[in-house]
């Protein structure tokens, strides 16, 4: 919490007093998700929000998770998601990225990749995600 001592610090030095809450979030590379944000909003809103908080995992020691709810899909309906999961040095990877520049060169789709793997990389698994749409932005 050095960074929310810092901020709290700085602002009460500056004779601001706006509402500033600490939180831990992405432990063990959870991913920080859309419905967590969501929960961190409506804490800044409450009308007692919680000071210290976790979000992301069930903190069952100090009891200081917020509730997070079901997955927002923030996804548009037109998108093609496709997961591919790999072996490292299978060809996944290189695969992939072929994929991606044939359909973004040769279709009126636009495609994303996005590549997750670790840095040991052979026989490691990774997955990639691939997104085609026709209406995302260039």
């Amino acid at each position: 919490m050095p960074l929310f001592l810092d901020v709290n610090i700085a602002m009460s030095e500056s004779g601001r007093r706006p509402l500033i809450t600490g939180a831990t979030y992405g432990l063990a590379s959870k991913e920080f998700t859309p419905a967590m944000v969501k929960a961190v909003f409506d804490n800044l809103n409450a009308p007692e929000p919680r000071m210290q908080y976790v979000v992301g995992i069930e903190d069952d020691v100090t009891n200081s998770s917020l509730d997070y709810g079901a997955p927002i899909s923030t996804t548009p309906e037109s998108t093609k998601q496709c997961l591919f999961w790999g072996l490292g040095s299978d060809g996944t990877v290189g695969a992939n990225k072929t994929a991606i520049k044939v359909i973004g060169l040769n279709t009126d789709l636009k495609a994303q990749g996005h590549f997750v793997f670790d840095s040991h990389k052979v026989n490691s698994a990774f997955f990639v995600t691939l997104l085609t749409d026709n209406s995302f932005s260039s």
